[in-house]
């Protein structure tokens, strides 16, 4: 029997989902492997002095950035269920406008909609919910 050496195993291409935050509205989420999702929390972490004494914080604006990359795009945001999900009024925009995920707008989520960042993070660090994409993928090659 031959000795395998997992580090020497090629890794494999970006990996994207499809998932469902809640009634129709989609969002295509990026895998994020272990190292890369450590090194953003490291990024995140910033020194502050309270009371004379070093401690460590997390940047809040920093970590919902990093969060905010692993959204490639979303599907089904639409004016009600944005009115349902935070506290905006969107009595005003056209119940056909079509809700575009930009840098903003996904921040704007992760802010003021309970679950929403967590929800991303979820399916980000958990390859098995990217099975069907991982089988399709290797599949083709």
């Amino acid at each position: 029997m031959s000795m395998l050496s997992i580090k020497a195993l090629p890794k494999r291409d970006k990996i994207v989902g499809e998932f469902e935050f809640r009634d129709g509205f989609k969002l295509r989420i990026r895998y994020v492997p272990q190292p890369e999702f450590q090194r953003t929390i490291r990024e995140s972490i910033r020194q502050v002095y309270v009371r004379g004494q070093m401690r460590e914080q997390i940047d809040e604006q920093v970590s919902r950035q990093n969060t905010a990359r692993l959204i490639e795009d979303w599907s089904g945001l639409t004016p009600e269920l944005l009115g349902r999900l935070c506290d905006v009024d969107t009595s005003a925009i056209d119940a056909g406008c079509r809700m575009p995920a930009t840098e903003e707008n996904k921040l704007e989520l992760i802010e003021h909609v309970y679950g929403f960042g967590q929800f991303v993070l979820d399916c980000a660090t958990d390859l098995s919910r990217f099975q069907a994409e991982v089988e399709e993928t290797e599949a083709k090659n």
